[in-house]
């Protein structure tokens, strides 16, 4: 395990008082009494001794910015501790050993026990304990995203309750999503140093775009300059080229690449757990129809981002928006009436989502919008039978009396990425 991995941008402030905070925030913010035990992620095989790339529970990072894996945190009024896996010196060999001044420099906590003794004083403060708060466990399986889950907290669950079979476990998932879905200043300033490494890989992007023949050429680009920035991927990028913008999460890149079709670009990067989310799509000689599907699409973006400010309900702007973007469908001759069916079929998602340490991030989407949330605003149209696929997508802050377009800087022109 590389411990340098682990080092955060204190430039952007996000140090160790940032968790530190945010273990106090959660302490204050929940409504059950007990301990909190909370459990990081574990590596998952990949095949037989090789593991996949390691990503650390978003709301794990949070309390903690630790990024190491099998961590346990633990928090019991003013006692605080990490419990670390248990350490083999073979594998340490292979794969790094984790420092406990590491773990304290970057937490902020400063009780780092083994596996051996930290899991005796937990069983000793569970055996004392009518309750404890953690995070529940989600599905194992996700049918509609023919996806498994992680299984760290499925499997902490199962170790406290065969240690105490009594105790009453209390969710803290609501209250998580809640803290993280106002951002900090430090978090908006890592959004914002975000978009700006998103903006200056576009640039570069930009300079090769034209001599690309597959949307492989745009994908190495962008994974060269990510390399040469020091940077990483909130997601793996999309390059859709033509029919394959049909595909909202098309992750291929592989097909060639017709400079007469339009091609989508949905690329977020930063330098920490903080990623950017940009969509743009370009064509350097636009057709007729092109340039009206795009000005359409930039219509509607430019009406779902003047309604945004605090106290707005997000059913009601979504709501606003799709028959906006009905209306806009009429008017391509898309559609004759503005219904569920119709516009659904041109503009099958919604119009914005929460962004912050995970791209989709967490927070309820009925309470009401207020300064500090950032969010997406990324209307598009998808026309298959015409081969036309656009989405524009830009990192929206609310304000205390309106909202600020994080990355304005970006150009919204069929022309040009960057």
């Amino acid at each position: 395990m590389d411990v340098n991995s682990q080092t955060i941008k204190k430039e952007i402030g996000i140090t160790s008082r940032f968790f530190t905070e945010n273990r106090k925030r959660l302490c204050h913010a929940r409504k059950s009494e007990g301990p909190i035990v909370i459990a990081g992620n574990s590596l998952i095989q990949k095949s037989a001794d090789s593991s996949y790339p390691f990503k650390q529970d978003s709301n794990f990072w949070y309390l903690t910015g630790l990024k190491s894996p099998s961590l346990v945190l633990v928090i019991d009024g003013d006692d605080e501790y990490i419990i670390c896996p248990e350490t083999d010196p073979i594998r340490d060999l292979f794969d790094g050993s984790v420092s406990s001044d590491e773990l304290r420099s970057i937490s902020g906590i400063e009780t780092i026990y083994s596996a051996k003794e930290g899991w005796s004083r937990l069983k000793k403060l569970l055996l004392k304990s009518k309750r404890i708060a953690t995070l529940e466990s989600p599905p194992e399986y996700i049918p509609q995203m023919h996806m498994f889950t992680s299984p760290s907290r499925a499997h902490l669950k199962s170790i406290i309750l065969e240690l105490r079979s009594d105790l009453i476990l209390d969710d803290l998932r609501e209250v998580m999503a809640e803290l993280r879905r106002v951002k900090q200043e430090a978090e908006i300033r890592a959004i914002r140093s975000a978009i700006n490494s998103t903006h200056s890989v576009l640039v570069e992007l930009d300079r090769i775009f034209d001599e690309a023949i597959n949307e492989a050429d745009v994908l190495a680009e962008l994974h060269k300059q990510a390399i040469l920035k020091g940077l990483n991927f909130g997601y793996e990028p999309i390059i859709a080229n033509g029919d394959n913008a049909m595909t909202l999460h098309y992750d291929r890149n592989n097909s060639p690449l017709d400079h007469e079709k339009l091609t989508l670009l949905d690329v977020g990067l930063g330098d920490g757990e903080y990623s950017a989310d940009i969509t743009r799509t370009i064509v350097r000689n636009p057709s007729a129809r092109q340039q009206q599907v795009y000005d359409a699409v930039i219509d509607v973006y430019n009406y779902a981002y003047s309604q945004l400010k605090p106290g707005l309900d997000l059913a009601t702007y979504e709501k606003a928006v799709f028959n906006y973007m009905g209306k806009a469908l009429q008017k391509l001759g898309l559609i004759k009436v503005v219904s569920q069916k119709s516009v659904r079929k041109y503009f099958p998602h919604s119009t914005s989502h929460y962004l912050g340490i995970d791209v989709h991030d967490v927070g309820d989407y009925k309470t009401k919008l207020e300064a500090g949330v950032v969010l997406t605003v990324e209307p598009g149209i998808y026309i298959p039978e015409e081969g036309i696929g656009i989405r524009i997508e830009d990192n929206i802050l609310i304000t205390s009396d309106g909202a600020e377009n994080l990355s304005k800087a970006i150009p919204k022109n069929i022309k040009v990425i960057s």
